[in-house]
């Protein structure tokens, strides 16, 4: 389901780590990692080539926008990143603002709580966002 809910800005996603000893001794509540990237013309063509997304404000050009799934994409490259063998299990998203072409953003992930589950690995639930160079949330969920 697609909403726009500015004024939500906080949920959760649940990600099961494929090691548990591995995601046990790293993720505690409070634990935040971040990345930066910069989406070019050529990151935004290629997405809407895989996709099919042709809607028209992606299209090159100096209002061109990255479509919102794929600034959040950034989400699970974190996990994997940082918890090689984590599965990246469900996100609620809310698209806040446009990012443009070519300007960079953070983003960030926050541990809000661990529970083991002895077999399948630890979950973890999170806060996600994306925030533009100006401070302005673009992402959230």
């Amino acid at each position: 389901m697609l909403r726009h809910a500015a004024s939500r800005l906080a949920s959760r996603v649940q990600c099961g780590a494929a090691v548990p000893a591995l995601a046990s001794r790293a993720l505690s509540s409070g634990s935040s990692f971040a990345t930066t990237r910069t989406f070019s013309e050529a990151d935004v063509a290629q997405f809407v080539r895989l996709t099919g997304d042709s809607n028209p404000l992606h299209a090159p050009g100096d209002q061109a926008i990255v479509p919102g799934v794929l600034a959040a994409s950034l989400f699970p490259a974190l996990f994997a990143g940082e918890w090689p063998g984590s599965v990246y299990r469900a996100q609620t998203l809310d698209f806040l603002r446009p990012v443009p072409v070519a300007e960079t953003v953070t983003a960030t992930i926050v541990v809000t709580k661990v529970t083991s589950a002895r077999r399948r690995g630890d979950f973890v639930e999170c806060d996600t966002s994306v925030v533009l160079d100006d401070g302005a949330a673009a992402v959230a969920g």
